[in-house]
């Protein structure tokens, strides 16, 4: 697969007690030919790590910006990702 463009954004999350463990959230896009949009999420922490993936085809590289950039700006958890994403695709 020949990769376009790639964009990516990383986000700390620092230490909160019990609360909350110190990790980085990674998002990223993949903008390959054919209008192919590949998300990213990696979550590195002391105690974890997790890699997910999805594709996604006929997006415009501007939607798939605006969805990369949503993730990213509203620090979406790993866990809720894949959802947040089949939202986003609905509205777009």
């Amino acid at each position: 697969m020949k990769i376009v463009e790639r964009y990516q954004r990383d986000r700390v999350f620092s230490q909160l007690g019990r609360l909350q463990n110190a990790h980085r959230i990674r998002y990223s896009l993949l903008f390959s030919p054919g209008r192919t949009a590949t998300y990213e999420i990696l979550v590195d922490s002391a105690k974890q790590r997790s890699h997910e993936t999805r594709a996604v085809t006929g997006l415009c590289r501007q939607k798939a910006r605006w969805i990369l950039e949503y993730l990213y700006e509203n620090a979406v958890p790993a866990e809720h990702w894949r959802d947040v994403l089949d939202d986003l695709l609905a509205q777009v």
